[in-house]
């Protein structure tokens, strides 16, 4: 919100980006989180990100945490916000 207040706007493509990244970076913890219950939410039954991604999980996280961290960077920037 502070950010959408010092730019005059929530549309601002450096606060589109910051969302993108966190979204990436939530999904990318999650899915290790959801790891240590696989087998609990499977008595249970429930729909966990990790059991949905069976074999998948190492490679799901990966690329959620470097799209985080691509969408981290700024527009004309390769290095990242100063």
């Amino acid at each position: 919100m502070a950010g959408a207040a010092a730019l005059g706007t929530p549309f601002a493509p450096e606060i589109m980006l910051l969302y993108v990244a966190n979204l990436f970076w939530t999904l990318g913890y999650d899915t290790i989180y959801a790891c240590q219950d696989m087998e609990d939410d499977a008595m249970v039954g429930v729909k966990s990100s990790a059991r949905a991604l069976g074999g998948n999980i190492p490679s799901a996280f990966w690329s959620s945490i470097l799209r985080a961290r691509r969408s981290r960077r700024w527009p004309g920037s390769s290095r990242g916000p100063a």
